[in-house]
C-alpha cells in the first residue's frame, strides 16, 4: 500500500477540486439515495470527505487502516453524529444495507489482502444490502483526464494482464492547481470482478462514469471513462 495513506493522507486530502469530488461522489450519493440503506459504512474512508456529504438521515459509520487519516476524518465530522472503527475486528458483522468501498482496491498490491478484505466486505454486510465498489477505469488507464493521468499515459507500457502491477498517478486540483503524485496497482476488469464474485457477492449493476466537468476543466476526455462503480449485493 503507498505509503502516502499511512503516513501523509494530509496530502491526498489537499486536492479537493478534483474528479473524485465532481464525477464520482455525486454518482456514488445517487445511488445511495436510489437504494435507501438504513446503515452505511465507507470501508477505507480515508480523510472522510465523501462520508461527509451522505444525507444526515443516514447511520454513517467511517473505517481506515490509516490512524491518521481517521485523525483528520474526525475533524471533518465535528458536530456530526458518526461511528469511527478504528480497526476491522471492531466492525460488526452483518449490519450494513451499503458499504462503500471507493478507490481503495487501486492502492492494494497483494491478492491475498485483497481476498481477505472482500470477505471481510462481505461479512459486514447485510444478506439485502449492497457493496458499492469504486475503482479507476482499469481499461483504459493509458489515457489522459480532465484531473489525473498515470504514467502509462507519459509512454510507459500498458500491459492491460499485467496484474498488481505498480505504477504512478498524477493527481491535479483544478482550482489551487496544486498536483501530487501517488502510486496504484493496476487489477484487469475481469480481476476486479472475480475477487468479488469469488468471495460470495453477486454483481448486479455496471456503471462507466463520463470524464465531464462542465467548464471548469477544458482537459476532459470524452472518449473514455475515468471511473467505473461496481454494484453488488
Amino acid at each position: 500500500m503507498d505509503r502516502i495513506w499511512t503516513l501523509q493522507p494530509q496530502e491526498y486530502a489537499g486536492i479537493q477540486t478534483e474528479s473524485r469530488s465532481l464525477i464520482l461522489y455525486p454518482k456514488l450519493l445517487e445511488l445511495i439515495q436510489l437504494y435507501q440503506p438504513k446503515t452505511v459504512i465507507d470501508y477505507g474512508c480515508g480523510d472522510g470527505s465523501f462520508s461527509k456529504l451522505i444525507d444526515k438521515c443516514y447511520d454513517v459509520a467511517l473505517y481506515d487502516i490509516s490512524k491518521k487519516a481517521i485523525a483528520i476524518a474526525r475533524r471533518n465530522f465535528q458536530g456530526r453524529s458518526v461511528t469511527f472503527y478504528a480497526s476491522k475486528k471492531d466492525i460488526p458483522a452483518k449490519h450494513f444495507d451499503c458499504v462503500i468501498f471507493s478507490l481503495v482496491m487501486m492502492t492494494m498490491g497483494s491478492r491475498v489482502h485483497l481476498q481477505r478484505t472482500a470477505r471481510d466486505l462481505l461479512r459486514v454486510k447485510r444478506k439485502t444490502g449492497k457493496l458499492l465498489v469504486a475503482v479507476t477505469h482499469p481499461c483504459f488507464r493509458q489515457y489522459r483526464y480532465s484531473t489525473f493521468h498515470t504514467e502509462y499515459s507519459e509512454g510507459k507500457t500498458f500491459q492491460y494482464f499485467l496484474e498488481g502491477e505498480q505504477f504512478t498517478v498524477t493527481m491535479r486540483d483544478l482550482k489551487t492547481k496544486k498536483q501530487l503524485s501517488i502510486d496504484d496497482y493496476h487489477w484487469s476488469l475481469s480481476t476486479t470482478i472475480n475477487f468479488f464474485l469469488q468471495s460470495g457477492f453477486f454483481l448486479k449493476e455496471i456503471f462507466e462514469l463520463p470524464d465531464y466537468i462542465s467548464k471548469l476543466s477544458i482537459d476532459s476526455n470524452p472518449n473514455f471513462p475515468p471511473y467505473l462503480i461496481l454494484v453488488f449485493s
